[in-house]
């Protein structure tokens, strides 16, 4: 299988052709156009996919913990699986507010409402 363009993505505007998806800039280097759209929603939800991939990877680890019942934090062969739930719940919030053009919301650390 071969791999997908690597995240982050984001929404470029270009008023002759649409909205296109290119990766985000970084080390001087221009982006990569990732894909081309007429719909902004289309867009954002196309930009979020790195971010919905790695969040939903997240979570499937955490819930494989609690269905084994495992602690969070294990050592599976050579590999570290740290699958905190909490921390996969943010990263999912805030790839799926990503893809709706939203803002996450700040975590309640405190546990109270």
């Amino acid at each position: 299988m071969s791999e997908h363009t690597p995240g982050p993505w984001e929404v470029g505007f270009d008023s002759d052709e649409g909205h296109t998806v290119r990766t985000a800039i970084r080390d001087d280097v221009q982006f990569e156009q990732v894909a081309e759209t007429y719909s902004e929603e289309d867009a954002r939800l196309i930009a979020a996919a790195p971010d919905l991939l790695e969040a939903l990877e997240h979570a499937h680890l955490a819930l494989v913990c609690v269905e084994e019942d495992r602690p969070c934090c294990a050592v599976q062969g050579d590999i570290l699986c740290e699958c905190d739930p909490c921390s996969a719940y943010v990263e999912s919030t805030a790839a799926i507010a990503k893809a709706k053009g939203a803002s996450a919301p700040t975590p309640n650390t405190t546990g109270s409402e």
